[in-house]
């Protein structure tokens, strides 16, 4: 079973709607949520982290992108760094203008 999540903004008094689908990813929690001013949304998850933007959406993990853990329990924004509290630790993003993370 899929799921979505759906961002509702105010435009001019019309309502822009954009969701983007995760996927088939069975039980998995969303632990915490992050929007920046650009709209772009970032969920963390039991099981990685997502970034959704009006383009679509990107799912990352320890394995395929070096989260220290697949569990995102905390999601905190400063400057163009995204810090990510895992089970195992705490990772960094550099979120560039095109909103691609990149961890270190």
């Amino acid at each position: 079973m899929g799921w979505h999540i759906e961002r509702f903004e105010r435009l001019a008094g019309k309502r822009k709607r954009s969701w983007a689908t995760v996927g088939e990813v069975g039980s998995f929690s969303v632990t915490s949520l992050l929007i920046t001013d650009d709209g772009t949304v970032w969920a963390g998850m039991t099981h990685g982290l997502v970034r959704i933007t009006d383009d679509g959406c990107r799912f990352f993990t320890s394995k395929e992108d070096g989260l220290a853990n697949d569990c995102v329990q905390a999601l905190a924004l400063d400057g163009e760094v995204l810090w990510v509290g895992t089970a195992n630790g705490l990772s960094r993003f550099t979120i560039s203008e095109n909103q691609k993370g990149t961890s270190q």
